[in-house]
C-alpha cells in the first residue's frame, strides 16, 4: 500500500511539474548536457583533451587564436580551414640504386588568404632523406622542406622553415621592381602567401591569392636497407578552426568545454546532494532534541552561516594548491547551512504531531523517529533546496578557477575563462574564448534555477498545508 501511494505522490507531482514551463526549460537544458555527457567520447574532435590539455605539443598543429569556422557565413572572405588530409598516392622509383617513393596529396586551395602552414607527418626509423614541395596550379614546384638524418621509431612533424622563405622570395624577386625589393627584408617574408599567390607583380608585398588545385608532394629516400616510414599525412593549417575556434596555445576550444561538462555537473550536483543532506539532519536533529542540544548546534550553525566563504576558499586554495575533490568538500562544509532554519522551522511543528508521539508509546528510538517519520515529509522541500544548490556550487568553482586557484590537472570551464584574461582574449578581441564558456556555465546554473523555481512552486504549498 506505501509503494502504491508513494508511486501515486510521485505521479501527482509529475502531472504538477510539467504544467509548469520554467521546470519543462530547465529539465529539458540539464538533458542536454546529460547527452553531451554520455556523448563525449564520440563528439570530442581531440579523443585525449582530458590528459593532455596542459600538453603544449599535443595541439601544435593547430592554429593559434584562430576563430570558429562558421564565422566564414558572415564574412564575403573566405580564410583557409585548418584540414588534415590522410589519403595520398604513392608513387615508387629507384634512383641510382636509393628507393625513394613520393606520398602526393591534393589540396583544393579557394580561399581569400593562404594557409598558415603546410606540416608533415610520418613515422620513421632507419636514415632517411625527407624533401617536401609545394606544386601550385600553375606547374610552379617550391621545396619547403629537405633532411637527411637517422631516425629512432619517431614522429617525425616537417614544416616550412627558412630556407622555403628563401626561395619565396628568389621567386617573387623575378616579378618585383628593383624600388620594391629594396623595401623588403626578405626574413619578414611569409614564405607560404608567396606560394599560393599569382606570379605577378605585388607578390612579396601584397600578394593575390592562386585559387585551384595543389599538390603537396613528400619524398622520401630510403638511404639504408632497414629504414622505414609509415603512416604519412599533412596538416593544412588554416586561420579558423573548429566550431569555437582555438586559443593562444592552440588548443581547441570545442574540445574544452564539452570536457568541462562532466566536472561541472559532478562539482555542482554533489556538492548540492552533500551539503543539503547534512543541513536536513542538522536542522532535524536539533529541533527534535531541543534545550542544550539545540543551542549548541546553533551556535554551530551561526559559527559557519557568518564565515565569509569566498575569501576563506581563495587562502586555503592560495596555500594548498587544492583538486577537485578537496574544493567539494570544502563547498560542502560552507553550503550546509542553506536550508537548517527552513527545516528546522518544520521540524519543530512536526515534532508535535500526534504521529510521532504515537511512534514514542509505542517504542520508537529517537534516530528512527527523526529518520523515518520526520526527515521524510521535509524531504520534498530538500529536492527544492538542492536544485537552488547546484548553481552557486559551479559558479563558485568557476570562480576561483578564474582567479587561478581550481585543479589545474583538469579541463573546467572557470580555467579557460583564467586562461582567457591572462591569455590576453579581452585585449585582442578574442570573444570566442570568453563567450562560449561563460553562455554555456549560464545556462547550466540557469536550469538548475528553473528546475528549483518550479518544485518550489509545486512543493512548499503541500508543505505549508501539511
Amino acid at each position: 500500500m506505501k509503494i502504491k501511494e508513494l508511486f501515486s505522490e510521485i505521479l501527482d507531482f509529475f502531472k504538477d511539474f510539467v504544467k509548469v514551463k520554467t521546470g519543462l526549460i530547465g529539465v529539458g537544458i540539464i538533458l542536454l548536457f546529460l547527452i553531451l555527457l554520455i556523448l563525449e567520447p564520440y563528439i570530442l574532435v581531440y579523443k585525449d583533451t582530458n590528459t593532455q590539455w596542459r600538453n603544449i605539443t599535443y595541439w601544435q598543429d593547430n592554429p593559434a587564436n584562430a576563430a570558429p569556422v562558421w564565422t566564414q557565413l558572415f564574412s564575403k572572405d573566405k580564410k583557409p580551414i585548418t584540414k588534415f588530409i590522410f589519403d595520398s598516392e604513392t608513387e615508387e622509383e629507384d634512383m641510382n640504386g636509393v628507393t625513394v617513393k613520393s606520398y602526393i596529396f591534393d589540396y583544393k586551395f579557394n580561399y581569400s588568404e593562404a594557409p598558415q602552414n603546410i606540416i608533415f607527418h610520418g613515422d620513421a626509423n632507419g636514415f632517411l632523406g625527407l624533401q617536401i614541395f609545394v606544386e601550385r596550379p600553375d606547374g610552379e614546384k617550391f621545396e619547403i622542406y629537405r633532411i637527411a638524418q637517422n631516425f629512432s621509431n619517431e614522429n617525425i612533424r616537417m614544416t616550412a622553415n627558412t630556407e622555403a622563405r628563401k626561395i619565396a622570395y628568389d621567386f617573387g624577386k623575378t616579378v618585383e621592381d628593383e624600388q620594391t625589393l629594396l623595401n623588403i627584408d626578405p626574413n619578414d617574408l611569409k614564405a607560404l602567401d608567396v606560394i599560393f599567390g599569382e606570379k605577378k607583380t605585388g607578390i612579396l608585398v601584397k600578394p593575390i591569392p592562386l585559387k585551384g588545385h595543389y599538390k603537396i608532394i613528400a619524398k622520401v629516400l630510403f638511404l639504408d636497407s632497414a629504414a622505414t616510414f609509415e603512416n604519412p599525412y599533412i596538416v593544412i593549417t588554416g586561420k579558423v578552426s573548429g566550431l569555437l575556434g582555438t586559443d593562444n596555445l592552440k588548443r581547441d576550444l570545442f574540445s574544452g568545454v564539452i570536457a568541462g561538462i562532466k566536472w561541472a555537473l559532478l562539482i555542482g550536483v554533489l556538492t548540492a546532494v552533500i551539503s543539503v543532506f547534512i543541513g536536513l539532519f542538522w536542522g532535524v536533529t536539533s529541533a527534535y532534541y531541543g534545550g542544550f542540544i539545540d543551542a549548541a548546534m546553533n551556535r554551530i550553525y551561526e559559527f559557519f552561516i557568518n564565515m565569509p566563504m569566498l575569501p576563506i576558499l581563495i587562502a586555503i586554495s592560495a596555500v594548498f594548491k587544492i583538486n577537485i575533490w578537496i574544493l567539494i568538500l570544502l563547498l560542502c562544509l560552507f553550503s550546509w547551512t542553506g536550508s537548517v532554519r527552513t527545516v528546522r522551522a518544520i521540524a519543530l511543528q512536526l515534532k508535535e504531531e500526534v504521529f510521532v508521539e504515537a511512534s514514542k508509546a509505542l517504542g520508537a528510538n529517537h534516530w528512527r523517529l527523526i529518520f523515518r517519520h520526520i526527515m521524510p515529509l521535509i524531504l520534498p522541500l530538500t529536492f527544492a533546496n538542492m536544485a537552488f544548490s547546484v548553481p552557486g556550487a559551479i559558479l563558485t568553482e568557476a570562480g576561483l578557477s578564474l582567479l587561478g586557484l581550481g585543479d589545474p590537472s583538469i579541463v573546467t570551464w572557470g580555467g579557460i575563462l583564467h586562461d582567457a584574461q591572462t591569455g590576453g582574449a579581452f585585449i585582442n578581441n578574442l570573444w570566442w574564448w570568453i563567450i562560449p564558456p561563460g553562455l554555456i556555465m549560464a545556462l547550466l546554473a540557469s536550469s538548475f534555477v528553473f528546475v528549483g523555481w518550479a518544485m518550489d512552486k509545486i512543493l512548499h504549498p503541500k508543505l505549508r498545508t501539511r
